[in-house]
């Protein structure tokens, strides 16, 4: 198994190319690249939760921007990633963020995101929709993928760091026609 250097030194998997990876701890802590395919290979620390890789993807049968963000957080509770019982004030806390300025960030892509202090750790998930989302995007094309990203009150640079990490890795991905 090749080898990758990146903060927590844990076996993860490239979300590019699906090679396994063991990843070490760099030093200085930073970025490294996925040794198969060269994707920027930095993991959040706190994207993994009980072996369960957060990140996965989800169809999404929905017709709202509210609708798709409500399904996505409850599945994260259903993960265990977040207190089930703290997804009404989640979903309000991403629809408030929503308000301040779209989210969608183009080429049918929406990374809506948040902070909340019932959150424990940094967590992601992908959400898939084939009929397009309105995200009010930059772009003004509806969204197909959304990455919702929800980070503890006290971890503004974690989540500025996964931010930029999934802006980053979509960044140079085609869209499908």
């Amino acid at each position: 198994m090749q080898s990758s250097c990146t903060p927590q030194g844990q076996p993860n998997r490239c979300t590019i190319c699906g090679h396994e990876i063991c990843v070490e701890p760099s030093r200085p802590r930073g970025d490294a690249s996925c040794p198969y395919c060269g994707l920027l290979a930095w993991f959040p620390a706190a994207a993994r939760t009980n072996d369960a890789l957060v990140g996965e993807v989800q169809e999404l049968h929905v017709s709202s921007k509210h609708e798709a963000i409500r399904v996505l957080v409850r599945r994260l509770g259903e993960l265990d990633c977040i207190s089930p019982e703290a997804s009404d004030a989640i979903v309000a806390k991403i629809m408030a963020r929503e308000e301040l300025g779209a989210t969608g960030i183009g080429r049918g892509v929406a990374i809506p995101h948040a902070k909340h202090p019932s959150v424990r750790r940094t967590v992601g998930i992908v959400g898939y929709t084939a009929q397009g989302i309105d995200f009010n995007s930059l772009d003004g094309e509806f969204v197909r993928t959304i990455v919702l990203l929800l980070s503890p009150n006290d971890k503004p640079v974690e989540h500025l760091r996964a931010l930029e990490w999934i802006s980053r890795t979509l960044r140079d991905v085609q869209p499908q026609t």
